[in-house]
């Protein structure tokens, strides 16, 4: 399972590495703010690492080589919207040790930081939110046996409980519930996992940075003491 594919480039990097890799970094990063903060958001952000990109699984081709004599590369419409309804519900309703630590606010964190996590790339209206979830969930219905058997491999490989019955699971009135309130730290969790994301996938690509964004992921990793993770 692909995070990204470029058919033209060969660029690659797979899925289950980059949520274990974000994951880790975004704690890490959360662990060395920490002081700053006053806040120990370790936890949240390592959820949020390993949760906010999990419905790419929707958009995985079952030939790749296939995929790419029509189509330049992947892309994962509304995966974000997907995952975090889904992690909203995943919270409520399984009872695992990892997510059982977390205390309700730090959910509520988590679970905004994975629907706003590519909000400096396409901005999420209300009405963006209702048709992007829509379509994404007509998506999953059509192939609904198999995204279910790929979420439970992705959870599986995370260390997380599998689950039965995905449409449980993908209750967006839960998520919206988690909307209501909201602080600093709320926002602060999600520009972490924006800049954990973008800097897993750079590491992983082996690629210099190419834009002023990436620059200042570095530059700041490196002012908060963490050049290389």
């Amino acid at each position: 399972m692909w995070a990204r594919y470029d058919c033209k480039t060969g660029e690659k990097e797979d899925l289950i590495d980059h949520l274990k890799r974000t994951g880790e970094t975004a704690s890490k990063i959360a662990k060395c703010l920490e002081g700053i903060l006053a806040l120990n958001m370790e936890n949240e952000a390592l959820i949020a690492g390993h949760f906010h990109d999990l419905f790419k699984v929707v958009y995985q081709p079952e030939d790749i080589s296939k995929f790419c004599e029509q189509n330049d590369k992947l892309t994962f419409r509304y995966h974000e919207i997907a995952s975090a309804v889904f992690l909203a519900n995943y919270t409520l309703k399984v009872d695992d040790k990892n997510i059982n630590i977390l205390k309700e606010d730090q959910i509520r964190r988590a679970v905004k930081a994975v629907l706003f996590h590519h909000q400096g790339l396409r901005a999420i209206t209300l009405q963006s939110f209702y048709e992007g979830f829509e379509d994404i969930f007509k998506r999953i219905n059509k192939k609904r046996d198999n995204v279910e058997k790929m979420v439970n491999y992705a959870l599986n490989q995370l260390g997380y409980k599998p689950i039965s019955n995905i449409n449980e699971y993908l209750d967006f009135r839960t998520l919206e519930g988690m909307l209501v309130k909201g602080n600093e730290y709320d926002r602060l969790l999600s520009g972490i996992l924006i800049v954990a994301d973008n800097y897993t996938a750079l590491r992983s690509l082996n690629k210099r940075a190419s834009r002023l964004l990436e620059d200042e992921i570095i530059d700041f990793l490196r002012a908060i003491g963490l050049p290389e993770i």
